[in-house]
C-alpha cells in the first residue's frame, strides 16, 4: 500500500534552499531532476514579482561550489529556466530509500514543500533531523489532499510564467484594485479616486483594468 505525503525540509546542502533564503521575493520550482551517478541533473524555474531579483539568483547559484553547468535556456522577465546539476543531498539519499519525491516542489524563504509517495505508513518515524537536514514538516495526506496540493503547486508554476511577460503588469493592477476595495461591493474606492493613488490616467486605468481582466479569464479558460 502506498501512503501520501506532504514534507517541508530545509537543508543546508541545497542550492535551492540557500538562494531563496538569501535571495528576498525569489520563489525556485524545480520542475524535474535525473540521477547523474553522484549528481542530479535539475530543471527549474527560477521566478519573483521584483524586478532583478533572477539576475540576482542567477549570479548566486552560479557562485555555489555545488552548482555545476548552469545553462540558462530561456531568460524573460522576472522568470528564467535553467538547466544545471547539483551534489545530491543527504536528505535525497536518506529520504529516496523509504518512497518517491514528485515534480514539480517549490522552494521559498529557505524551504523546500515536497510531496512525496511512500510504502510507510508512518514515515515520520523513520526520518530524522541531522546537521544538514531539518525537516520542519511532515504529514499524511489523504487522496484529496494530496491532489489538492498537487494541483495548487501547478497552479502557482502556471502563475509564475506571468512573471516573463506583460501579462504580470496587469495582475499587479488587478491585484492591486482588490486591495484597494475596487472589487468589493460596495465599492470602497473609485475609479477616479484609485487613478490619483496609482498615478494612472483614469481612461488609461479603464483600459489596463478590462485588459487585465480579460487576460485573466482567457488563462482560466486555457486551464
Amino acid at each position: 500500500m502506498h501512503y501520501l505525503y506532504a514534507i517541508d525540509i530545509t537543508q543546508r546542502d541545497c542550492p535551492h534552499i540557500a538562494v531563496s533564503k538569501n535571495i528576498r521575493g525569489l520563489r525556485v520550482f524545480v520542475l524535474g531532476g535525473n540521477p547523474s551517478g553522484s549528481r542530479m541533473e535539475m530543471v527549474s524555474l527560477f521566478a519573483s514579482n521584483r524586478d532583478g531579483t533572477v539576475d540576482e539568483a542567477l549570479r548566486f547559484i552560479s557562485e555555489q561550489d555545488h552548482v555545476g553547468d548552469l545553462d540558462v535556456l530561456v531568460k524573460k522577465g522576472n522568470a528564467a529556466i535553467c538547466r544545471y546539476s547539483i551534489a545530491r543531498t543527504e536528505a535525497l539519499h536518506t529520504l529516496m530509500n523509504y518512497g518517491q519525491r514528485l515534480y514539480p516542489f517549490i522552494a521559498s524563504n529557505g524551504i523546500e514543500r515536497w510531496m512525496f509517495i511512500s510504502d510507510e505508513p508512518h514515515l515520520e518515524r523513520k526520518v530524522h533531523d541531522t546537521e544538514m537536514t531539518k525537516i520542519t514538516g511532515i504529514r499524511r495526506l489523504s487522496s484529496e489532499e494530496f491532489l489538492d496540493l498537487y494541483l495548487y503547486t501547478q497552479v502557482q508554476v502556471w502563475k509564475a510564467h506571468r512573471y516573463s511577460g506583460d501579462g504580470f503588469e496587469g495582475y499587479r493592477l488587478i491585484a492591486e484594485s482588490v486591495a484597494l476595495g475596487y472589487f468589493d461591493w460596495p465599492r470602497r474606492v473609485s475609479l477616479s479616486e484609485m487613478s490619483k493613488r496609482l498615478n494612472v490616467p483614469r481612461t488609461t486605468l479603464t483600459y489596463r483594468i478590462r485588459k487585465a481582466e480579460r487576460d485573466v479569464l482567457n488563462d482560466i479558460l486555457d486551464l
